[in-house]
């Protein structure tokens, strides 16, 4: 499958929560998770090659009816553009920049890509920088019931996205920086501590997700305190 543009224009979303861990399409997922799994591949199976370029998703909307807590969220003005997905050599012309922007709240987030236009490869990058990201405060907001719960996690990340395709070599998605984790306090579902954490901090090396290949350069784990019940 080779897709030389996909472009979505103005989707937009109603989401509901009526309960805790409940949503106007909780009875879609309990569908899904009732079916049997899936049948694993044959061992010597190929991966189905795929080529998606020129990725852009143009004026998105999704509103929050938060009944459950009694407020509302919306995030509008979503634009993202990503300048390609694929698993095999094909070299394809590209005119979309990594990008993403919108307005959360009333808050206006806006990130902006790259391009290295003299590289031997074609080369467009973009930085993803998160500072002070309260954690828990946007899992409360996961649509399944989680086995364990985050009383606090503050969420940090300096990674670099870089997308690079070559004329003779499959294209790369990497991804590179620091992801930190602090203050982490993460109890059982009965409310009995199970984690705590000052600092858990992740240093990732030049990884390419296509091909699923991760490079960790450093693992900090400080002063951990782990509290196990048999």
């Amino acid at each position: 499958v080779v897709v030389r543009q996909l472009r979505v224009v103005e989707p937009a979303i109603s989401l509901v929560r009526t309960a805790e861990d409940r949503y106007n399409f909780s009875d879609i997922l309990d569908e899904f998770a009732a079916q049997p799994p899936s049948p694993p591949p044959p061992p010597n199976e190929k991966p189905a090659r795929f080529s998606l370029s020129n990725i852009e998703l143009v004026d998105g909307r999704v509103e929050l009816d938060d009944r459950f807590k009694a407020t509302q969220h919306q995030i509008t003005g979503i634009n993202i553009s990503v300048p390609f997905v694929s698993n095999f050599p094909y070299l394809v012309e590209t005119f979309v920049q990594p990008a993403f922007s919108a307005t959360i709240n009333g808050t206006r987030l806006a990130v902006k890509g790259r391009t290295k236009p003299f590289a031997e490869s074609l080369e467009s990058s973009i930085d993803v920088n998160l500072a002070k990201v309260d954690l828990p405060y946007y899992l409360a907001y996961v649509p399944v019931k989680l086995k364990v719960k985050l009383r606090s996690a503050i969420l940090d990340t300096n990674l670099k996205v870089t997308f690079i395709q070559y004329r003779d070599r499959p294209p790369r998605v990497d991804v590179s920086g620091r992801l930190a984790l602090s203050d982490l306090d993460v109890v059982d579902d009965t409310g009995r501590p199970l984690l705590k954490l000052p600092l858990f901090e992740f240093v990732i090396g030049s990884s390419d997700l296509l091909s699923n290949k991760v490079s960790v350069d450093r693992v900090l784990l400080q002063s951990p305190v782990v509290r196990l019940r048999r």
